[in-house]
């Protein structure tokens, strides 16, 4: 992917600032359709190191969703640093 690509990048505001369970990265994976040097669809790793890339934060946490702690993340814009 290159760099032109990761700083344009948008996120679907249904992704942002929510909690992200397995199902929700898959279809943040399927709707960004980021391919590797093969053609091949990425999944979750690599598309997380390429949100990272274009500026946003992913925070990992392991919340209670109806009585079950699920593995989640939630994506939020990196907030800007001050000078």
């Amino acid at each position: 992917m290159d760099s032109n690509e990761i700083s344009s990048l948008k996120i679907p505001t249904e992704f942002l600032n929510t909690y992200l369970t397995t199902e929700k990265k898959k279809e943040l994976c399927e709707f960004l359709n980021f391919r590797n040097d093969s053609g091949h669809k990425v999944g979750w790793p690599t598309t997380k190191k390429y949100l990272i890339e274009a500026g946003f934060e992913i925070k990992d946490c392991k919340p209670r969703i109806n009585g079950k702690q699920m593995c989640c993340s939630i994506i939020t814009y990196k907030e800007e640093e001050e000078k």
